[in-house]
């Protein structure tokens, strides 16, 4: 018969699971650090540390998981539980004091049960232990050195104690040759073989591989072949290889290249994909070869070729770039790209855009960047002539070659031009941002309106 008393309070307990078969309960804590060592790494929240051999300086700890068992999910509980069980059947008297007739005589059970607490923290030494040689050493008092085999610490012998055997340590005969002292002491220094601790113990709880290498010196293993040789590695996945009896790759596109750049210096990538007609894969890796690309100023989103500088030639006026924008209308196309395909690179440039402006032809595009050489006008014609000597003296890092008065005019005019097509096609005041404005207000409407920027070609190509 079992019996279980209640106890609303339960005790909390420290349960270690100790790795081995526990014969001597007080040798099994001191290989824990003792029981004050235990309580003050329990309550720092410092993991308990398992020494098998505690006097072995070179002993590795074997290091506790610490689980907490205080909230209970999986419905498993640990307690603590005292049993009981009597040898005989033992009798306990109940009721009160008159005559005897009245009390009454109870068995007591022969088997007791008293939960004592609730485990909380469970350490557990599940890790793999290091396999370690400690050292050993063949010496007794009383029998010859080949007989007895005891273990001895060898710091004291290796490593001076005190100051002053560390001033005659130098002073031992380390040979042995010599006569031996009867002293334990020189016994145990001339017959200390030599022992080497373990380079470094596990860091990791786990097996893992650790292998022993020489560190690798990347610069020797580059070497020196001769200057300006070995200052970086090779690119070769910029590279185009063919083999020996191959033809040269790409002889027209690059004939097609230079004659365009003979042509006039400076082209923008709308007018070069329309005149080549080649892939933009192909242009973006070609391009580069002939021109540079010049980012803001007179000559903004513009390719200029290699050996000319139009801040020097006062024939540079004509090559200027000149950005116009658009309000939405039906009979120009809305956020049309200039760029190929990304997803298939080897098709076609699929369309192509128009780069010259035509008097009575609405732009392809909502905004567009026009050369003044490419505007079919009068009033942008005839800068372009021989003839024409209303530029600066000098050239301005902004304007250019041309006062920005001039620049404005032929923006209004353009604007003009485009308004009187609209209104012949019905559709009348589509031009916005009146016949003024200047460039850095057209940028902002080009960038974040139309989203049609060179500044995606400089990383296309």
């Amino acid at each position: 018969m079992l019996v279980q008393q209640k106890n609303p309070n339960l005790v909390e307990f420290v349960l270690i699971e100790y790795p081995g078969v526990i014969q001597n309960v007080d040798a099994a804590v001191q290989t824990l650090g003792g029981l004050r060592t235990i309580s003050a790494a329990h309550f720092a929240s410092n993991p308990i540390e398992l020494q098998f051999r505690p006097d072995n300086l070179f002993h590795s700890s074997l290091i506790a998981e610490r689980r907490n068992q205080g909230v209970v999910f999986s419905g498993h509980l640990n307690l603590v539980i005292r049993v009981r069980k009597r040898k005989q059947e033992q009798t306990e008297r109940k009721g009160g004091g008159g005559s005897s007739t009245f009390n009454q005589q109870e068995k007591l059970p022969l088997i007791e049960v008293k939960c004592l607490g609730m485990v909380s923290t469970v350490y557990s030494f599940r890790a793999i232990c290091d396999f370690q040689y400690l050292p050993l050493s063949n010496f007794n008092l009383n029998e010859s050195v080949d007989e007895a085999h005891i273990r001895h610490d060898l710091v004291p012998i290796l490593v001076p104690n005190d100051f002053l055997s560390s001033l005659s340590w130098w002073n031992e005969d380390h040979s042995g040759s010599s006569q031996a002292s009867t002293s334990l002491t020189s016994k145990l220094f001339n017959e200390a073989h030599q022992f080497l601790p373990p380079y470094q113990f596990s860091r990791y709880n786990h097996p893992s591989k650790f292998l022993l290498h020489d560190e690798v010196d990347h610069k020797a293993t580059r070497g020196n072949v001769g200057h300006g040789k070995s200052l970086r590695c090779e690119r070769k996945s910029l590279t185009t290889t063919v083999n020996a009896r191959d033809p040269c790759k790409n002889p027209d596109q690059h004939r097609m290249m230079i004659e365009l750049f003979a042509e006039r210096p400076l082209w923008s990538r709308v007018a070069i994909c329309f005149r080549l007609r080649l892939h933009t894969a192909l242009l973006k890796v070609i391009l580069a070869k002939y021109a540079f690309y010049i980012q803001s100023g007179p000559w903004g989103r513009l390719w200029c070729r290699f050996g000319y500088d139009p801040r020097l030639d006062k024939e540079g006026r004509k090559y200027q770039s000149l950005m116009v924008s658009f309000k939405r209308n039906q009979f120009i196309p809305e956020r049309q790209r200039l760029k190929a395909n990304t997803t298939a690179a080897g098709t076609p440039y699929g369309e192509f855009c128009d780069y010259i402006y035509r008097p009575g032809v609405l732009p392809e595009l909502r905004q567009m960047w026009y050369s003044i050489l490419d505007i079919q006008l009068p009033i942008a014609q005839k800068i372009c002539r021989n003839d024409y000597f209303e530029f600066l003296r000098e050239c301005d890092p902004i304007t250019g070659w041309l006062p920005a008065a001039q620049l404005n005019a032929i923006r209004a005019a353009l604007k003009a031009d485009v308004n009187l097509t609209s209104t012949r096609l019905g559709n009348s005041a589509i031009v916005g941002g009146g016949g003024g404005g200047n460039e850095e207000e057209d940028d902002e409407i080009v960038e974040d309106d139309l989203e049609f920027s060179d500044d995606e070609d400089i990383n296309n190509f």
